[in-house]
């Protein structure tokens, strides 16, 4: 598996020792069987977890006990889809017990396995995410003091407004402080353009174009000003040629 390099950060939370300790060792036997790159946080509570996801700590994968002692599994990952708004941090929920369903639903956990866990239960699920999450390009950002992850594709186009940036995607948006020339460059914008000096739109999601304007996904119309257009011409057709070739 080739994931570019990229640090995967990973956080085990359960009250028990035994089963931190076991759950590392199955990681890191992973980790080198398919040469990838974990970051791995070990926590013995739920709260203290969440403190360090509000003071802007991020995860990409939890293997979390929905058992705790106070702050229980379920309260942490409502807390994280809820509140924090991060849907791109995946669970998986760990417990003795079965007959969570309903109360995880609304979490969408990634998967779900009864204890005592084996190398067979796991590697299967890591095999799974590596699969569907980590061939893809993310934008992160801050907002108060939480770093945040996008997918790119999903991403319509960034708004300048004022000092923030307004981050469009289809089914919501985000703000942050910043300026648009710093987006641009970014290896993983690589499919963005700048037509305006407000606007830097994914040209993927381009649904129609005209030499002074193009509509996105979301059926809003944006103006194309005059320096921009020769050069958003070009790398629009450049686009189509390639994507029908």
């Amino acid at each position: 598996m080739d994931c570019g390099g990229r640090m995967i950060k990973i956080a085990i939370v359960d009250d028990e020792k035994t089963v931190c300790d076991d759950l590392e060792t199955m990681l890191r036997q992973y980790e080198r069987k398919n040469k990838l790159n974990f970051e791995i946080a070990i926590y013995n509570s739920g709260e203290n977890l969440l403190a360090d996801i509000d003071d802007g700590q991020s995860f990409d994968l939890l293997l979390l006990d929905i058992e705790l002692a106070e702050i229980n599994g379920v309260q942490v990952g409502c807390h994280i889809r809820n509140i924090n708004k991060d849907y791109m941090c995946q669970i998986i929920y760990i417990s003795a017990k079965t007959g969570y369903a309903l109360e995880l639903f609304q979490i969408r956990p990634f998967h779900f396995l009864i204890k005592p866990i084996t190398a067979d239960m796991l590697f299967p699920c890591l095999n799974d995410y590596v699969e569907r999450y980590l061939n893809e390009d993310y934008f992160e950002f801050i907002v108060k003091n939480v770093r945040k992850r996008i997918p790119v594709r999903r991403i319509m186009y960034f708004e300048s407004n004022a000092r923030k940036i307004i981050l469009h995607c289809v089914e919501e948006k985000h703000e942050f402080y910043g300026k648009l020339s710093d987006l641009t460059g970014m290896d993983v914008l690589k499919q963005f353009m700048m037509i305006h000096k407000s606007f830097y739109v994914n040209i993927s999601h381009v649904s129609s174009y005209e030499y002074t304007t193009l509509v996105v996904s979301n059926n809003r119309e944006l103006p194309i000003s005059k320096p921009n257009r020769k050069e958003v011409r070009r790398l629009f057709l450049k686009y189509s040629a390639e994507k029908y070739k």
